[in-house]
């Protein structure tokens, strides 16, 4: 039955079956489901598969598949597909009526469909600006605080590395901050909002390009955590601070041999203009750190090694202290959303020091790819024990019964899920 049960979920599941108990999207034939839960004694009221939710389209009023389509073109309702047809007591109910939480249910499918509709949205309709208005208009939603630095006042307020990476680009480069909540501990959030990779002067080759509307894949993530923490109203002090950039090729672009000094004072040279996302990250960390959080979590499209080591589906993720690590790792099982602990292993650090500058962006070899990026991050927090950092994929390759092709969130439920124990809350 459990089988039967996870076969139904979206994306790698919303969560534990027995905990959770969530039976939502299907990418598989309709009757085949039907009939093999059926034998297994399990019915639903009902299920909606790809063929339901249609295909996705870019159509520039209709980006996203999940929202319009569900709840628009079929007028369906989130509660409406939050319902469990069957307990494992085999009696016929909705999932409210059991009392199951589905309060939480529902605020990680806004998070997902959030996150879901930033990453599939093609570059031409998704830049700096447009992820800037979804990020307020999240704000707005919850009366959240919110503050952008754009353009030239990047310089102003010392953030240069984020202006060099955006500066290319006629999509201004910014940095987005949104806050809530005055009790509780401090929690940041840090995402990768490239919105456009090129690769920069170190031009990527066609194959490699094709993705990199996904590249902003942190940024969406960690608006889907914190749309799911603000919508069960949990009492923390949370931060959202997302670098928004498209990495170009102009004039004026940043170059291979660069020296670019940091907001934290570090100085980094440029070993390779496709090495972009952890310069900007490295700026809203430091950023970050001035506020003294309880926890900084920076989520990331970071490394090509990082899918080498692991593929798709496991996101790596590095945290500076074990207890932090295991209730990740605990909670990433119950919220069937797979990652797996990589080593902040200290022996690499010289590989990012370079003769020149304090900082090397992209270390001669190639070993330890992922490693070397997170450690390179890790420079830039001011206390590297409360430091967790996700190398994403942030991408479903193909349809299955996983989920549709497309975006998805990685990391985000199991972080959900371990906020009790990371933070003492």
């Amino acid at each position: 039955a459990e089988d039967g049960i996870r076969d139904c979920l979206l994306s790698r599941g919303l969560g534990d079956v027995y905990k959770r108990q969530l039976v939502i999207l299907s990418n598989v034939d309709r009757n085949s489901f039907s009939h093999s839960n059926k034998k297994l004694g399990i019915e639903f009221d009902a299920v909606y598969t790809a063929e339901d939710i249609g295909t996705y389209k870019p159509n520039p009023n209709n980006f996203n598949y999940m929202t319009n389509n569900l709840r628009k073109t079929f007028n369906i309702k989130i509660d409406e597909i939050l319902h469990i047809a069957q307990s494992m007591h085999h009696d016929l109910v909705e999932a409210k009526n059991h009392g199951l939480d589905t309060a939480w249910i529902e605020a990680v499918l806004a998070g997902e469909v959030l996150a879901r509709d930033l990453i599939n949205t093609p570059a031409n309709y998704l830049g700096p600006s447009e992820l800037e208005k979804s990020t307020r208009e999240l704000a707005h939603e919850f009366n959240a605080k919110f503050e952008v630095i754009t353009g030239e006042e990047l310089i102003e307020k010392n953030f240069p590395m984020i202006h060099a990476v955006g500066a290319a680009s006629g999509n201004i480069p910014k940095l987005i901050d949104l806050k809530i909540g005055s009790s509780g501990p401090k929690l940041t959030l840090v995402g990768k909002g490239v919105c456009f990779d090129t690769g920069g002067l170190n031009i990527k080759p066609g194959n490699s390009m094709g993705l990199m509307k996904k590249d902003m894949g942190g940024a969406a993530n960690v608006l889907a955590l914190a749309r799911a923490i603000m919508g069960l109203d949990i009492d923390l002090q949370l931060r959202v601070l997302i670098p928004a950039v498209e990495n170009s090729i102009a004039g004026n672009a940043f170059r291979p041999g660069d020296i670019i000094n940091s907001r934290k004072g570090l100085s980094v040279e440029i070993n390779n203009t496709d090495a972009e996302g952890r310069l900007i990250l490295a700026d809203a960390l430091s950023y970050a750190s001035e506020d003294d959080p309880h926890l900084i979590i920076s989520m990331a499209t970071l490394t090509g090694a990082a899918r080498i080591a692991l593929g798709a589906d496991l996101a790596p993720f590095y945290a500076g202290l074990d207890s932090d690590a295991t209730a990740i790792s605990e909670a990433s099982v119950a919220a069937m959303d797979p990652v797996w602990r990589m080593p902040f292993w200290d022996p690499y650090d010289k590989l990012i020091e370079p003769q020149i500058a304090d900082l090397d962006n992209a270390p001669a070899g190639g070993f330890a790819g992922s490693i070397t990026a997170a450690l390179f991050l890790r420079r830039f927090v001011k206390n590297p024990e409360k430091y967790i950092h996700f190398d994403i994929y942030s991408w479903q390759q193909n349809s299955s019964v996983l989920g549709p092709k497309g975006g998805l969130t990685q990391g985000s439920r199991a972080i959900l899920m371990a906020l009790d124990k990371l933070l003492s809350i």
